[in-house]
C-alpha cells in the first residue's frame, strides 16, 4: 500500500509565466489557458518514498530525469564553441555560438530545467574541459614514446 501524499494546486497563473510568449502554451486561447492552469499541481513525497513503480498507473506527468546540472545544455555550449572554432565563415560561427543558448532557452521554456540548472550545466562542462586540458598536458602516467623510426610501416623498408 502506497503512503498518502500531499497534493495541492499549482496556483501559478499562466499570465504570470516569464516564458509564456515563447512556450508551447502560447498558442492557447483564453478559455484553453484557464483550463490548462488548473491541470498543474504540486505533489510532495516523504523522504525515501517510492514515486511510482512499473505496475502503477500514473495520474501525473513529469520528467524525473531532468536534473541539476543540465548537461545537455552544457554539452550544446561546448559543441557550439568547438564548431565556432573550426569554421571560418562569420555567419556559421554566430550560428554555432547560438546553439547552446537556444538549447538552454528551449529547456527553460518547456519546463524541463530552471535557469540555475542551465548555469550549473555550463559550469560543469567548463570544469570538465579544464580537467581534460590539464590531463592532456600532463606527462604523468604516459608511456615513453617510441623513436620516430618505429612508426614507419613495415613495407617501407623494401
Amino acid at each position: 500500500m502506497k503512503p498518502v501524499v500531499t497534493i495541492e494546486p499549482n496556483w501559478q497563473l499562466c499570465s504570470d509565466c516569464a516564458v509564456r510568449a515563447s512556450a508551447v502554451c502560447s498558442s492557447l486561447d483564453a478559455v484553453e489557458l484557464r483550463e490548462f492552469e488548473h491541470l498543474g499541481r504540486r505533489v510532495h513525497f516523504a523522504s525515501g518514498e517510492t514515486v511510482f513503480s512499473e505496475e502503477d498507473i500514473t495520474t501525473s506527468f513529469y520528467n524525473e530525469l531532468a536534473a541539476v546540472p543540465s548537461l545537455h545544455v552544457g554539452f550544446a555550449v561546448a559543441i557550439g564553441i568547438a564548431v565556432a572554432a573550426a569554421v571560418r565563415q562569420p555567419l556559421l560561427r554566430i550560428l554555432a555560438l547560438m546553439w547552446g543558448p537556444v538549447i538552454g532557452l528551449a529547456a527553460v521554456a518547456t519546463g524541463n530545467h530552471f535557469v540555475f540548472d542551465i548555469i550549473a550545466g555550463v559550469l560543469v562542462s567548463a570544469a570538465g574541459y579544464g580537467v581534460g586540458t590539464v590531463a592532456a598536458r600532463s606527462k604523468w602516467g604516459r608511456p615513453v614514446s617510441a623513436p620516430a623510426t618505429a612508426l614507419r610501416p613495415a613495407f617501407a623498408e623494401a
